[in-house]
């Protein structure tokens, strides 16, 4: 039963976008990138629903539950990454989110 209360408060409020940014993250799992190119290079042209305001909700919500960390550079502003230690968590949750 465990799984199942993890299962439902790990999705709950899940931005639109979060599923895509994973997806992106894990199949270039050394990609770095700001808000601004995840948007406009990575995801909008996939899909032309998102917008990004979609992505940087969905940005602020998947670092705050840890599946994707944030570093910020001048210059640049934010950038983030998947981290490679916390690939597996990031897999289970997509496959999770597909089973629902």
């Amino acid at each position: 039963m465990a799984g199942v209360e993890w299962k439902v408060s790990q999705r709950q409020n899940e931005p639109e976008a979060a599923n895509e940014i994973l997806r992106y993250f894990l199949d270039h799992p050394e990609a770095a990138d700001t808000l601004e190119g995840l948007a406009h290079w990575r995801l909008i042209e996939r899909d032309k629903r998102l917008t990004m305001e979609h992505v940087a909700e969905a940005l602020e919500w998947l670092v705050a539950r840890g599946y994707l960390k944030q570093m910020s550079k001048p210059y640049s502003g934010r950038i983030y990454s998947l981290d490679r230690e916390d690939r597996a968590k990031v897999e289970l949750f997509l496959e999770m989110g597909e089973t629902e």
